[in-house]
């Protein structure tokens, strides 16, 4: 069974939703800054040269959360 397209229905962004664009093609990294610690991120990537634009693809893991900084340890009760 096959599938068409009939129609492309525009849908509207989440709140927080940004995208980035890396100039430089040997780019192999990006570090994604001003995360909340414990929200989930989910992460797609797509290609643009002169043959056009790729589709947009899920990154490896699908999916990242900060975990943020541990809190410092708390002194030891010593007790006699």
């Amino acid at each position: 069974m096959a599938l068409t397209v009939t129609r492309s229905v525009v849908g509207i962004l989440p709140e927080c939703y940004s995208s980035v664009v890396v100039d430089d093609p040997m780019t192999e990294s990006l570090e994604l800054k001003n995360l909340i610690t414990g929200k989930p991120y989910y992460i797609r990537v797509a290609s643009i040269s002169d043959a056009g634009e790729s589709s947009l693809v899920d990154s490896e893991p699908k999916f990242i959360t900060p975990g943020g900084v541990p809190d410092p340890i708390a002194l030891p009760h010593i007790r006699s």
